[in-house]
């Protein structure tokens, strides 16, 4: 009965693994392959790291929270850290695989969205 109950332990982990893209890659050619399984048993986040200039992202997990201006926010972000260069950071599976242009685009939509939703609300 024991074994039981660490075989089941064992399935529950294996089950809840985030799931990410990992590695680094030239992102003028499609991305290829799939989201694995985290090996860091607490992480929680995907991130990826975008540099425009050379046309390079690197994707890996994370056991941090995402932060924008020093704040934990528990939806995904992307942040310019220089002209050429963005950090993303996401919490669900696979969530690092979309092109910067798209998260920016819905970062974007989102924003204009709840500026749109507070103006009409004033009024």
């Amino acid at each position: 009965m024991h074994s039981i109950v660490i075989i089941f332990a064992c399935l529950i982990g294996y089950i809840s693994a985030l799931k990410c893209y990992q590695g680094s890659a030239n992102t003028s050619y499609a991305l290829t392959g799939v989201a694995t399984d985290c090996y860091e048993p607490n992480a929680i986040t995907c991130i990826k790291q975008y540099d425009s200039y050379s046309k390079f992202a690197s994707r890996s997990c994370s056991t941090s929270n995402c932060v924008l201006n020093g704040q934990v926010v528990k939806d995904s972000v992307c942040v310019n850290v220089s002209a050429y260069q963005q950090n993303c950071c996401c919490y669900t599976d696979g969530c690092n695989s979309a092109p910067p242009s798209t998260v920016l685009t819905f970062s974007l939509a989102a924003v204009i969205s709840v500026s749109a939703l507070a103006f009409f609300l004033k009024i």
